[in-house]
């Protein structure tokens, strides 16, 4: 007698799981994928999520952020010439030049230069001193309370030691914006 004839139970047992085998491979290994790409969108959408959700946050820290540069700004302004402070700018000049012991031989404003985000006030500067007086003089005048760019400096001496400098020294003398301080820091 044949084996399978003679337990006939296993020949059941082996197509059941045959059945169930192709069942798996052609129904649930597909549902099994689908259902790993959902997971994985949720965790992409789970990131997203945290990621905006930290957002107000960080737009209140750059608000701050704006707030302290607009009024860095405006602090600016105000310590800015004006084309009617031609005076103050010519004092602070002179008074570098006494604290630096610097001769101002000569001083002659040009005419204001308006360029698209600020106005130039062009100062040429003759003066004379020794060379280290000069440098302090340069140096106050980049760090001075009034925004000043300091441009070409020309410098000369017959070099015997100890004899003064004589030059020249182009300078403009800066205020940012066209309209006054109270019009540009709304």
């Amino acid at each position: 007698m044949h084996r399978l004839q003679k337990y006939p139970w296993t020949s059941a047992a082996v197509a059941v799981a045959a059945t169930a085998l192709f069942i798996a491979v052609v129904e649930v290994g597909p549902a099994l994928a689908e259902v790993g790409r959902l997971l994985q969108a949720h965790s992409a959408q789970k990131a997203r999520l945290e990621q905006v959700a930290g957002a107000p946050a960080e737009l209140r820290t750059l608000q701050a952020e704006q707030r302290r540069l607009r009024q860095d700004l405006g602090d600016l302004l105000v310590s800015l010439p004006r084309r009617d402070q031609l005076s103050a700018v010519l004092i602070e000049l002179q008074g570098h030049a006494e604290d630096t012991g610097v001769a101002l031989d000569r001083l002659e404003p040009g005419e204001p230069a308006v360029r698209r985000t600020h106005e130039a006030l062009p100062i040429q500067v003759e003066l004379s001193g020794g060379f280290h007086e000069v440098g302090r003089f340069l140096d106050r005048l980049e760090r001075s309370a009034l925004l000043m760019h300091v441009g070409t400096v020309t410098l000369r001496g017959d070099g015997s030691l100890g004899d003064p400098l004589r030059g020249a020294v182009a300078l403009e003398a800066i205020r940012l914006g066209i309209a006054g301080p109270e019009e540009t820091t709304r």
